[in-house]
This record gives C-alpha cells, sequence and structure tokens, in this order.
C-alpha cells in the first residue's frame, strides 16, 4: 500500500466519517483500478458532505486527468439514472451530486438537481444549477422553462418571463412551456394571455393535468364555474393522485355550498400529501363554518406549523379565537399576519373590528382605513368603518360608508 492510500487508511481508522478522507481514498482507489471500493467511498462521502459538487475546495477535475473520459461519463451516466429511479429526495441529489463531481459538464444533472432543489426551499442552490446547465448549453430549453418559475419566486418577473419565451422559442412544442408561461400570466393579471397559453398547452397535449388545473383555477376566477368544475374533473380523472386538483375542487365546491363534497376533497388532497398547508387551512374554514370550532382550530393550528409564515392562516385563526372571545389571542393573530402580509386588507378590517370592539377607535379607524385603501371595493370595510363613525357621531360621514357599502354589496 502507498504512503498516500496509508495515510487515507489512518485518518479514517482515527476518525471513520472523515468525508474528506473518504473522497481522496477514493479518488486513488480509481486511479489504481479498484472502481468499485472508489464507489463505495464516493457514496460515503457524499452522504457526510451532501453539498460537495464540482466547484468544492475539494475539486479533483486535476486527479482524473489520467484516467479514461469514457470510464467517468459511464460512471456519471450510471448515478444519473439511480437519482432518476430514486425515491427518496436526500438519494436524488446524492446521486445527481455523484454524477456532476464526475462529468462536471453534465446539463441534465445540473438541471435535474435544479428541479429538486426548487422543490426543498433551496432557491439559491436551485438557481446555481439551472445557471450553469444554461450556461453548459445555451439552447437547452427545458432549464430556461425550470428556471422561469423560480425566477418569479425570487421576484424577478421579467426575468421570469423572458425565460419562459425563450423555452418556448426553443421548443415550441412543449406543452409544459406553454402551461408555466400560462400559469405565470394568470398569477401576473394577463388572464387572456393565460388563457391563450394554456388552450395551446392542451391543444399539444390534451392529457396535460397541470394545464387542465391551471385553466380550472383561471376559469373559477373569471366566473365559468362549470367550465372549471370540467377542467378539475377532468385533472382527476387523468391523473387520480393529484392533491392540488382535489383541493382546487374542493375550493369551487365549498363556495357553490357543497360543504360535503368540498370537505371530501379536503380530505383526500390532505391524505395524498399530508403537509399540505393550504388544504389544512381552508378545511379550518369550512369546519368553523360547520360549528366544528375545535376541528377547525386543529386544523389551522395544523396549517400554522407546516407553514410558520402562512398569513392567511393566522388571520383565520385569529377569526376563530375573536369568535371564542380570546381577543388577546386573535390581536397576536392578526398582528402576525400583518407582519407577513401587509397587503391583505381583509386582516385590517378584522383588526379594525377587534380594536373597535376594545374601545380603541383611534386604532379602528386607522385599521379600516387602510383597508379601504388597499381594496376600495371592500364593502365590509365601508360598513364597519360606518359603525364607528356613528358611534363617534358622526352621522354625515356614517351615512357615506353606509352608502357606498349598499352600492358595492347591494345584497
Amino acid at each position: 500500500m502507498d504512503r498516500a492510500r496509508r495515510t487515507h487508511h489512518w485518518r479514517l481508522r482515527l476518525q471513520p466519517n472523515h468525508a474528506g478522507a473518504l473522497y481522496n481514498r477514493a479518488i486513488l482507489r480509481k486511479a489504481q483500478g479498484d472502481v468499485a471500493g472508489a464507489r463505495g467511498d464516493y457514496d460515503s462521502a457524499i452522504s457526510l458532505r451532501p453539498d460537495l459538487n464540482a466547484h468544492s475546495s475539494w475539486d479533483t477535475r486535476s486527479h482524473y486527468a489520467s484516467a479514461a473520459v469514457h470510464d467517468q461519463e459511464f460512471t456519471a451516466q450510471e448515478y444519473f439514472k439511480r437519482g432518476l429511479e430514486a425515491t427518496d429526495q436526500a438519494e436524488t441529489q446524492r446521486f445527481y451530486t455523484l454524477a456532476i463531481l464526475l462529468k462536471p459538464d453534465f446539463t441534465e444533472a445540473f438541471n435535474n438537481r435544479g428541479v429538486l432543489r426548487h422543490q426543498q426551499g433551496d432557491l439559491a442552490g436551485a438557481r446555481e444549477d439551472f445557471d450553469t446547465a444554461i450556461r453548459l448549453k445555451p439552447d437547452f430549453a427545458v432549464a430556461f422553462k425550470n428556471r422561469g418559475p423560480l425566477r418569479d419566486e425570487q421576484g424577478d418577473s421579467w426575468g421570469a418571463r423572458e425565460d419562459l419565451d425563450t423555452a418556448i422559442r426553443l421548443n415550441p412544442n412543449d406543452a409544459g412551456a406553454f402551461t408555466s408561461r400560462g400559469y405565470f400570466r394568470y398569477l401576473h393579471g394577463d388572464t387572456v394571455g393565460a388563457r391563450e397559453d394554456l388552450d395551446t398547452a392542451l391543444r399539444l397535449d390534451p392529457n396535460d393535468a397541470v394545464a387542465l388545473n391551471d385553466r380550472g383555477q383561471l376559469r373559477k376566477s373569471q366566473g365559468d364555474l362549470t367550465g372549471a368544475l370540467g377542467d378539475l374533473n377532468s385533472v382527476i380523472r387523468l391523473k387520480p393522485d393529484f392533491a392540488e386538483a382535489f383541493y382546487n375542487r374542493g375550493l369551487l365546491r365549498g363556495g357553490q355550498g357543497d360543504s360535503s363534497n368540498a370537505r371530501e376533497d379536503y380530505d383526500t388532497a390532505i391524505r395524498m400529501k399530508p403537509d399540505y398547508a393550504a388544504a389544512f387551512n381552508d378545511r379550518g374554514l369550512l369546519r368553523r363554518v360547520k360549528g366544528d370550532t375545535a376541528g377547525a382550530r386543529e386544523d389551522l393550528d395544523r396549517a400554522i406549523r407546516l407553514k410558520p409564515g402562512f398569513a392567511d392562516a393566522f388571520n383565520n385563526r385569529g377569526v376563530l379565537r375573536y369568535e371564542q372571545r380570546d381577543t388577546a389571542g386573535a390581536r397576536e393573530d392578526y398582528d402576525i399576519a400583518i407582519r407577513l402580509k401587509p397587503e391583505n386588507a381583509s386582516t385590517f378590517n378584522n383588526r379594525g373590528a377587534l380594536r373597535a370592539a376594545q374601545g380603541d377607535t383611534a386604532g379602528a379607524r386607522e385599521d379600516f382605513d387602510t383597508a379601504i385603501r388597499l381594496k376600495p371595493d371592500f364593502a365590509d370595510a365601508f360598513n364597519n368603518r360606518g359603525l364607528l363613525r356613528k358611534s363617534q357621531g358622526d352621522q354625515a360621514g356614517a351615512r357615506e360608508d353606509f352608502n357606498t357599502a349598499i352600492r358595492l354589496k347591494p345584497t
């Protein structure tokens, strides 16, 4: 055994979980032809240090100069395939990282690891991977398609649209790219463009469940409830394990007063996706309306545990606590909701009602004014401000607010 090999063996004897020693021993083993031993050491090193990649301070590309390139690529492809087949996210990421280590220009591995990192909430890591994939392969349409939504999530809506446009220009037959751009346009208020893109996606692929789901949401927002329900039913027939489609159908059914079937849809979505915070939130709202306050509180608490930055869940739990006369708890929840989502008029209106009930007329007036400024067609806020002004003897102001509330919401 040569001196270097002995050194790494000693380090491992003293510290068996020394990722650096495992990694370096793998290099030596591979150079000496011990491919199986090298692969075992690579696996162990990456399991200890999953952040290890081709840009690490342990960059080993120079160590491979004497190795056969085709052998590296074969091993990289093998790890990539194992990543595609893995069901555990940590294992999947580990295999993609190994593939990248052995083949630093492996664009598909960078793209796939970027998708995984995005799903895990590692936006910086995902962005780095997509940028690398595109730098390596400037016509990689899929990487542009995947980077677009990430950039939108990072607040770069212009860059997101540019990426999605590029993806479609590079591959005009990719239904998924039209679906992504359609959803982007829907989120940014371009309902006409969104509908055009989603219809195009479905012409290219009539079985695109995501496009059907997104078009269902768009149709619902436009008041086409029959069309929306038809799209969501089609999604569920095509993909009966699509939790989001059940959730969206639950929202639609609940809005139509079909609480029984809405509850069934929420239950199904949660059973399929036990960490579905939005489904817990809306099931909590449904349970509250049905008088199941204990169940509602349980669901809203769960939504907040799953997603601590979920402003709407804090607002909804605040309403529930206020109804249960827990004014301190309600105020706490409203304050958190406003801090998390200061553009939510509903929470200001709710906190204004609480402050008015506690005699804080100045604070209540401030909240009602803010709610109306954020949402000028908010009839309930005008009504509440009218009640406050009436209690303060401002009859003319109260009448003005009541008239506005009636005009905005005649029934």
